[in-house]
């Protein structure tokens, strides 16, 4: 039960406060997703849907409204996603229900300076930055897919060839989830964060 597990970890997360603390009233919140085919394309059940339905309706019932929320949809350097894709998101209720801004990400866009970790920038798409709280959504769990590496799918080209991996489980030699916990930290010391 995706949603059942959304929400446990929205009250209950691994580390930091739950949602209902970092929550700011009629403020304004991003929720960052992956595009629908990764990690895993045509994926007939992928529990993103549901996760990200949660996510807006925990936002909603903690008092932000729709309309103050962004959904950010970071693929990184892949092919941006077409409307077919963002259709797939939600459900057709969630969607006829949302009032906010979807946005896909441009690595080459706008991007907004948090920093470097080493000698890579940390660029970001401007909705990290510009809101009360980061919501991240993710159902892939490898080195560069989930936990902090959700986030480096809307940094800009450089980070994103920067974060790579020898192995898809062991975090030690992967400079993409160094950068993700870079990057974590650097949008954490500006807004809340949680996924």
């Amino acid at each position: 039960d995706a949603g059942a597990a959304v929400r446990d970890a929205l009250r209950f997360p691994l580390s930091g406060s739950p949602l209902e603390a970092l929550v700011t009233r009629g403020g304004r919140a991003t929720i960052v997703v992956a595009p629908p085919e990764l990690p895993l394309p045509g994926a007939p059940n992928d529990p993103r849907r549901d996760a990200l339905a949660c996510a807006i309706e925990g936002l909603e019932r903690l008092g932000i409204p729709s309309q103050r929320q962004s959904i950010l949809v970071a693929g990184g350097l892949n092919r941006r996603a077409g409307q077919r894709e963002l259709e797939g998101l939600v459900a057709p209720a969630v969607a006829r229900r949302f009032r906010g801004r979807v946005e896909v990400h441009d690595a080459e866009g706008e991007l907004v300076e948090l920093g470097a970790a080493g000698r890579t920038p940390l660029r970001v798409n401007p909705l990290l930055v510009e809101t009360d709280l980061v919501v991240c959504v993710s159902a892939a769990e490898s080195v560069v897919h989930g936990g902090p590496a959700s986030l480096l799918g809307a940094c800009g080209p450089e980070t994103l060839r920067a974060a790579t991996a020898y192995s898809l489980l062991e975090t030690a030699a992967a400079r993409g989830w160094q950068l993700g916990l870079a990057l974590e930290r650097a949008l954490a010391s500006r807004t809340a964060v949680i996924g």
